[in-house]
C-alpha cells in the first residue's frame, strides 16, 4: 500500500507539472458551458511551482464582471418551467444594469409571452416576446415603460437580446445581436417592483411553441455599445471546472486523458 501511494503521488506530480507547463488545464477553446472567469492558477491544485493562469479573452473578462444566471441551454416553454436557481443580486431601484440572453423561438407565439421577469404584471424588469406585435418581436418592460425591438426575430434561430439601462440618463437601450434597436427614457426607480420577487422563466406557463434560452447574464452596470458587441461575439468563454482527487493535481481533463 505504501508503494502504491508513493507511485501515485509521484505520477500525479509529474503529469501535473507537464500539463501546467503547457497551460493545457486552462483550456478556453470550448463553448461557454462551464463557469466563467476562472483563474486556473487559483482553481486547480498544483503539486509544485506557481503555474501561470490562462489568458482570458475580452469576452471572458467582461462576463467575469457579471453574474451567470443560466448558461446552459434549457427549454422554458413547458407546463412547469425550470426554476432560476441563481438569482441576480445587488439590484437596486436606482442603479444601472444590463441583462443579456440568447433566445430561440421555434414558431409563432400566442400573443405576449413573458420569457423572463419578476413581480406582478407586467413583471418588471422583464423580457416579453410576440412575433406578430408592432413594431417588433421582443419587448423589455421597465414598469409602466417598455421598449420594443424594431425587427421580428427569425423562427428556429438563436438571437441575442441585451437590455442596457443607464441610470445616469434614465435610458434603456435594446440590442439585437449586438446592434442597437432603439431606446426609451425610463423614470428613475421604475424597474424594481415595490415588493421584489425572484425572477422566473415563462411565468404564464405557455407550453408552445418551443422556446429555448441560454447564456443569460446580469450586470449591475450599464455596458457600453462596444462591450455589448464583445458580449455577443463568438469567442468561447469555456473554462474547465476542477475535479480534484485527494491531494493530487488531477482535474477532469487529466483524469479523462490519463
Amino acid at each position: 500500500m505504501l508503494v502504491v501511494l508513493l507511485v501515485c503521488c509521484c505520477l500525479s506530480s509529474i503529469v501535473a507539472g507537464a500539463l501546467w507547463g503547457t497551460n493545457v488545464l486552462c483550456d478556453t477553446t470550448n463553448p461557454e458551458s462551464q463557469l466563467v472567469g476562472m483563474n486556473c492558477a487559483a482553481v486547480y491544485e498544483s503539486s509544485g511551482g506557481s503555474p501561470a493562469p490562462a489568458t482570458l479573452t475580452a469576452k471572458q473578462t467582461l462576463l467575469a464582471t457579471g453574474q451567470a444566471i443560466q448558461v446552459a441551454e434549457q427549454t422554458i416553454s413547458v407546463a412547469t418551467p425550470p426554476t432560476i436557481t441563481t438569482q441576480p443580486t445587488g439590484i437596486t431601484a436606482t442603479g444601472s444594469f444590463t441583462l443579456s440572453m440568447d433566445i430561440n423561438v421555434s414558431a409563432s407565439v400566442p400573443g405576449w409571452v413573458c420569457v423572463f421577469g419578476q413581480g406582478p404584471h407586467p413583471r418588471h424588469p422583464g423580457v416579453w416576446i410576440n412575433n406578430a406585435a408592432v413594431p417588433g418581436g421582443i419587448r423589455f418592460h421597465m414598469g409602466a415603460a417598455a421598449a420594443d425591438y424594431t425587427s421580428v426575430f427569425t423562427f428556429g434561430e438563436y438571437f441575442n437580446m441585451t437590455a442596457v439601462y443607464d441610470a445616469t440618463s434614465s435610458t434603456l437601450t435594446l440590442y439585437k445581436n449586438g446592434v442597437a434597436n432603439g431606446s426609451t427614457t425610463v423614470a428613475s426607480g421604475q424597474y424594481t417592483p415595490p415588493t421584489p420577487t425572484n425572477f422566473e422563466w415563462n411565468q404564464q406557463k405557455v407550453t408552445a411553441p418551443t422556446i429555448k434560452v441560454k447564456n443569460t447574464y446580469w450586470f449591475n452596470k450599464a455596458l457600453t455599445a462596444a462591450e455589448v458587441t464583445t458580449l455577443v461575439g463568438t469567442t468561447s468563454t469555456y473554462m474547465p471546472q476542477p475535479l480534484t482527487m485527494g491531494t493530487s493535481a488531477y482535474t477532469k481533463e487529466m483524469y479523462t486523458a490519463y
